[in-house]
C-alpha cells in the first residue's frame, strides 16, 4: 500500500541543519578514530593540546591553586569566585598525602607533572575527574533532550552525543576546563 504524505512524516524525511549537524559530527568523529588509528596515536597532539604532559591539568591545577585559599594572588588563576569554590570543595576531598607537597606557585607546580606528586597519578583526584567529566555529560545529554525534544526523537537523542563528541568539547575534556560547564 502507499504511503500517504502528511506534515508529520513530510517533516521526519527532511534535511535540515540540526541533521546535518548531527551527520557531520558523527562522520568528523569517527574521521578522528581513523586518523588516531592509522597513525597509531601519533598524531592526538596534533588535534588537541600540544603538551601531551599537559592532559586535563586545567582540572588538576585548579585544585591546587585553591589549596592555600589565595588562588588569584599566588597562582593568578582565572577562573571565577564560583569555579574556584567548587575546586575548594574538591580540594577538602584530597588525603593529605597527595597535598603535602604541592608548591606554592604555578612554574614550580609544573615541575611535579609526570612524577609521583602529579596529580593524575592519583585515585582522589582522578576520581573527581571522571566524576567531572560524567556530569558535564550527563549535564549535556539531559539539557539538549529537553530542549529538542519538540524536534523529534531523532535530533534528541543523537544531538546531545554529537555535541559531547564535537571537537570542542573534546578539547575541553581533554584540557579538563570548566568552560564545558557552559
Amino acid at each position: 500500500m502507499k504511503e500517504k504524505y502528511t506534515p508529520r512524516n513530510l517533516k521526519q524525511n527532511q534535511i535540515t541543519p540540526l541533521r546535518v549537524y548531527i551527520a557531520l559530527s558523527f562522520l568528523c568523529f569517527a574521521a578522528l578514530l581513523i586518523i588516531f588509528a592509522v597513525t597509531r596515536g601519533t598524531w592526538v597532539e596534533r588535534f588537541f593540546f600540544w603538551d601531551t604532559a599537559d592532559t586535563g591539568m586545567d582540572f588538576f591545577h585548579s585544585i591546587e591553586y585553591v589549596h592555600n585559599k589565595h588562588p588569584y594572588q599566588d597562582f593568578y588563576t582565572l577562573y571565577p569566585p564560583l569555579a574556584n569554590l567548587m575546586f575548594y570543595g574538591i580540594f577538602k576531598m584530597m588525603p593529605p598525602e597527595v597535598t603535602a607537597n604541592w608548591n606554592l606557585d604555578f612554574y614550580h607546580s609544573l615541575s611535579m607533572r609526570q612524577t609521583s606528586d602529579d596529580l593524575r597519578v592519583h585515585q582522589a583526584p582522578m576520581i573527581m575527574f571522571i566524576i567531572f567529566v560524567a556530569v558535564v555529560a550527563a549535564l549535556i545529554v539531559t539539557i539538549t533532550r529537553e530542549y529538542l525534544k519538540e524536534k523529534g526523537a531523532l535530533e534528541a537523542n543523537l544531538a546531545p552525543f554529537a555535541i559531547l563528541l564535537s571537537y570542542g568539547m573534546l578539547c575541553g575534556l581533554e584540557r579538563g576546563n570548566i568552560i564545558i560547564l557552559t
